[in-house]
């Protein structure tokens, strides 16, 4: 696996400064007789920019740009020593220097970088810093990213941006690069939607370098065990479609070989897996091996030659012999997992996607969903989280045709279904996202389920 680096925004992601630069826009109006709302000008400068506030500021005033962002420069440079680093900026500094990772700055900040990152005793982490006196083009042009790619041979699958917007978001999107948005609850900016992972605590970003040197291990071993035989290793589920969760999501893997499995093969890769499980996220790993001729075209059930989630973890090891033989056969769930590498899987060795599976039909896809959810008013009382945001991504297949995670569905509910079931909705994510302890209305959610499955029947 290659090098893993980070390049950082500064503002909002590492630096506590928003206070800093609302009062000294606050500051610079107040001159010119333009009072401002500190709220207003926070929201504006997070989901935009100080520049794109600045802009818009002097359209509405008939002042100049160059005047007022060179007297903010000058209020906000008196006031750099307000800056404090954000809580846990060194300690995930720190620990990715420690591990071999590569960390850089990108920045729209100016003069005052270096000597701010200075005096809270955080420079000497960075390997480059590129800051808006060097002259690229503002984000979410990527061209700062490309230089820091280029001049470091930084591999593009390996490198992530990490911060606090939007827009930063959109610079690593055209950069071609991953990316991470740091939301902590205080935050008044929103998800993309787009980014490949999002952290309310910087140090969570210290389990996404271990799951992506796990996923590396994986791949790396699969090859190793698997040799000419093997086709490709995919990964699908919450990993690849931003809303992983260390301690509510498992990884998902599909391999695809080209021909069936010896049981010597099977119990070395068995091995591997359960070595790995121990180090994976909460719920493990969870992977099926299939044979390429069951992808493309695609059969319903699906044959599978192996499978693994943490649920069996006892058999494999009270009788591993007994779980190699019969631990074959066919799986409806397959078309799921399959419908979903299509739509939003990636390829993390071998064959590209398009060439291996072959498109799943509507209505296979459909019963292999409805085997998820059929039992959803019984199941929702034990299960409440993951039956609500369920429920809502499958009715958005069915009403859009959608192919949604949790977190998306959880949101499409919120736009799409009645008011009155919101809470739950909501509820269902904060536990989802945050970790949240959260209490239901078991009433409300049982009546819940039975409108969710009276919606979904209707595609039939």
């Amino acid at each position: 696996m290659s090098q893993m680096a980070f390049i950082w925004d500064l503002d909002g992601t590492l630096l506590d400064s928003y206070e800093v630069i609302v009062s000294s826009l606050i500051k610079t109006y107040k001159e010119f007789n333009i009072e401002l709302n500190k709220e207003d000008v926070l929201k504006e400068v997070i989901t935009e920019s100080v520049s794109a506030f600045i802009s818009k500021m002097g359209e509405q005033h008939g002042i100049s740009f160059d005047e007022m962002k060179e007297r903010y420069s000058e209020i906000s440079y008196g006031e750099k020593a307000g800056i404090k680093p954000i809580s846990h900026a060194k300690d995930i500094l720190s620990f990715l220097k420690e591990k071999g990772a590569k960390n850089y700055v990108f920045t729209h900040r100016g003069s005052s970088t270096k000597e701010v990152l200075s005096r809270l005793e955080l420079l000497d982490y960075f390997d480059d810093i590129i800051t808006g006196k060097d002259g690229f083009p503002r984000k979410p042009e990527a061209d700062a990213i490309n230089y820091l790619i280029d001049k470091h041979s930084l591999d593009r699958n390996t490198t992530y941006y990490v911060g606090d917007r939007t827009i930063d978001i959109d610079c690593a999107d055209n950069a071609g690069i991953k990316s991470i948005m740091f939301l902590p609850k205080y935050s008044v900016a929103k998800s993309s939607g787009k980014e490949t992972f999002v952290v309310r605590d910087l140090m969570d970003i210290s389990r996404i370098f271990e799951l992506e040197n796990l996923i590396g291990e994986f791949v790396d071993r699969t090859k190793d065990i698997l040799k000419e035989n093997l086709v490709g290793v995919y990964l699908h589920g919450s990993a690849v479609m931003g809303c992983f969760n260390p301690n509510k999501s498992d990884l998902d893997f599909i391999i695809v070989v080209k021909d069936k499995m010896d049981n010597a093969t099977k119990r070395a890769y068995m091995d591997m897996v359960l070595e790995l499980d121990a180090k994976g996220p909460a719920k493990g790993i969870e992977m099926s091996i299939v044979t390429r001729d069951a992808c493309k075209p695609f059969k319903y059930p699906t044959p599978f030659e192996l499978h693994f989630s943490k649920m069996h973890i006892g058999w494999y090891q009270g009788n591993p012999d007994d779980y190699i033989q019969k631990m074959n056969g066919t799986d409806g769930d397959l078309a799921a997992h399959f419908t979903i590498i299509g739509k939003r899987g990636k390829c993390l060795y071998g064959q590209q996607i398009e060439d291996v599976f072959g498109p799943v039909p509507e209505s296979d896809y459909m019963d292999s969903i409805w085997d998820d959810i059929a039992e959803a008013k019984d199941d929702i009382e034990s299960n409440s989280m993951y039956i609500i945001l369920n429920l809502t991504r499958v009715l958005a297949y069915c009403k859009e045709g959608l192919v949604l995670s949790k977190k998306e569905g959880g949101e499409w509910g919120l736009k799409n279904l009645p008011a009155k079931y919101h809470m739950l909705i909501t509820s269902a994510l904060h536990e989802y996202i945050d970790d949240e302890d959260v209490t239901y209305d078991m009433n409300l959610a049982k009546e819940y389920a039975g409108y969710m499955l009276e919606q979904i029947s209707e595609k039939d």
